[in-house]
């Protein structure tokens, strides 16, 4: 919170005395309050002759020569000074004298006047305006008037019956105006004096978001002179500065201190559950939360940030995860895509309700979770050129790459992104599935593995493969013609014994294995086409529970291509020959 301000009201506690306004003054001072007060008045312009307080306003009366006087010694004193205005006199003053003073005080009984507040506001000094009696409803037309005023405002909360009862403090306005209308808000305390709660009070008032307190001082509550109902004597109003110091002491910062830093070394800290090799992951699996003596190791929430890490050294079980033996782990999604189908030409940049294709798959790929990056990866044939304007605007990079080999273009990723997991999706699956591909990341990492896949039971078209960019190098080590990277996975499934390989099942809710969801053949395109025209879907992505939703409303557009066959699964012929080229022999 803000260090708040604490104004001395001196008002009429002078009794119209010119030596013991001095005296006053100086008591203020040595009170340590930060600023005082005082009222600005002349009689026959605040009041008429019949009025019961006319002749007392006269005894109260200083001229302008002793303002003049008293606010030269404020400034000697090196004290703030604040005046309350009340009539034309007092305005006048205020603007003949604006170098001697720093703010005005507008009382809560003259807000509502339109010409003074016009005349006040015209001075353009610092303000605190009294609505101590106002309603919301009331006081919304005067924010509306004040919020175009260039200096600084203050509103001033507080009854000013005097002495204020307790019950009628309603600290909790205070908090009220500021939430409601994040206003600067300040209280001005009238509670009667003699009990400890006039004390009390301006603490509690500065704990609800008081900025300023505005406490009467006067020298003797004894002799009962003019406001002496609710006005601190100098050593009670001292005691009061002491009190709200020390709340601020107490309220404190929003710096975590070096103590309080200090205590949290026997907080619980990321710990290997068991030995972690370099180079594997460091995942919830493999890590478990303990205290330990290294004061930098990563505490539960940090370690959390990430879903995964890589260690760049050993790590023993029970060994501290400091941040210097980890690397976030950076995951890539690579949409890979050509122009070259002869069943379905340039089928990429087919439109699906305004949007390509190729982009659908990309807006799906940007909602999938962790992900650091999503990108194009194309050939670099002039035949592939227009996939460049396939970006989302500009949002995504394009990277072009070996038109045939699809490995070394995945490798040309991972070469400029230092991507440690990449992703592939292909770009005729508009429909990749977010939630079917955080799984699969998920799992990746959790089982250690170098390479992720499914099985076949799920819908067609909604997921990824997952490699650990480290085997894709490893693959590429090999003796081997690597003619069939179209069928990329293959290489991995027909050579168990060079990758650790995962074949996860997806979960229930997405086994619709009669679900075709890629974009090959003509008949695939109507139904993507019937699918985002019937959502009516712009460039946000639709998740697979949007697509269960539709088809189980419309279970004949499913039907609409159901009737083909992957070319990979229906040419034995072709099939035989993948597994064959993807068998690598081992020396």
């Amino acid at each position: 919170m803000n260090k708040v301000k604490i104004i001395a009201e001196i008002a009429n506690a002078h009794q119209g005395d010119f030596k013991q306004l001095i005296e006053l003054i100086e008591k203020s001072k040595s009170t340590g309050a930060d600023a005082i007060k005082f009222q600005w008045f002349k009689y026959d312009s605040l009041s008429t002759p019949d009025y019961e307080w006319h002749e007392i306003y006269k005894t109260l009366f200083f001229n302008e020569g002793q303002w003049i006087e008293v606010l030269k010694y404020c400034k000697e004193l090196d004290i703030e000074v604040w005046v309350d205005v009340f009539d034309e006199w007092g305005i006048e003053m205020a603007r003949k004298m604006q170098s001697l003073y720093h703010g005005i005080k507008l009382p809560s009984t003259i807000i509502q006047s339109k010409a003074i507040l016009e005349s006040i506001l015209s001075i353009k000094k610092p303000l605190l305006i009294g609505i101590g009696g106002w309603n919301n409803e009331e006081l919304e037309g005067l924010f509306l008037k004040i919020k175009d005023y260039e200096e600084e405002v203050i509103y001033l909360h507080g009854f000013q019956g005097y002495p204020t009862k307790t019950e009628d403090s309603n600290i909790i306005r205070i908090t009220e105006m500021k939430n409601k209308y994040n206003l600067r808000v300040g209280y001005a305390d009238h509670e009667d004096a003699s009990k400890q709660t006039a004390i009390n009070i301006p603490v509690y008032a500065y704990f609800a978001g008081a900025e300023v307190i505005e406490k009467h001082i006067t020298l003797d509550r004894s002799l009962k002179g003019y406001d002496y109902y609710s006005s601190l004597e100098p050593e009670e109003f001292k005691e009061m500065v002491k009190a709200i110091e020390d709340a601020q002491i107490i309220s404190g910062t929003l710096v975590i201190g070096e103590a309080e830093r200090n205590y949290l070394s026997g907080a619980l800290r990321a710990v290997a559950k068991t030995d972690i090799k370099k180079g594997q992951y460091v995942s919830l699996e493999n890590v478990t939360y303990k205290r330990c003596s290294d004061s930098e190791a990563l505490m539960p929430n940090e370690f959390e940030e990430n879903i995964a890490y890589i260690a760049s050294k050993d790590i023993k079980a029970n060994e501290p995860i400091n941040p210097k033996y980890i690397k976030k782990a950076k995951i890539t999604i690579a949409v890979v895509g050509r122009l070259k189908s002869t069943r379905l030409p340039k089928k990429a940049l087919l439109k699906l309700n305004g949007i390509t294709s190729i982009e659908r798959c990309i807006i799906n790929s940007l909602a999938v979770p962790y992900v650091d990056e999503v990108l194009v990866a194309t050939s670099f044939l002039e035949a592939d050129k227009e996939l460049e304007n396939a970006n989302l605007s500009g949002k995504i990079k394009v990277i072009k790459g070996d038109p045939e080999n699809v490995l070394d273009r995945l490798l040309t990723v991972v070469e400029q992104t230092e991507a440690d997991i990449i992703l592939r999706v292909t770009a005729d699956c508009p429909l990749v599935s977010p939630e079917a591909v955080e799984i699969l990341i998920k799992e990746h990492i959790s089982r250690q593995a170098e390479v992720t896949l499914t099985d076949l039971n799920h819908a067609v078209g909604i997921a990824a493969d997952v490699f650990d960019s480290r085997s894709l190098k490893k693959l590429k080590s090999q003796d081997n013609e690597f003619k069939y990277t179209e069928y990329l996975s293959f290489y991995f499934k027909n050579n168990p014994d060079l990758f650790n390989l995962e074949i996860v099942s997806l979960p229930k809710k997405f086994r619709y294995p009669n679900w075709r969801l890629t974009l090959d053949e003509p008949q695939d395109y109507k139904l993507f086409q019937t699918i985002y025209e019937d959502l009516n879907v712009q460039e946000t992505p639709v998740l697979f529970e949007d697509i269960i939703k539709y088809f189980e409303g419309n279970p004949e557009i499913a039907e609409i291509n159901d009737n083909i066959l992957l070319k990979w699964k229906a040419d034995q012929k072709l099939i035989d020959e993948i597994n064959k080229s993807t068998r690598i022999k081992l020396m």
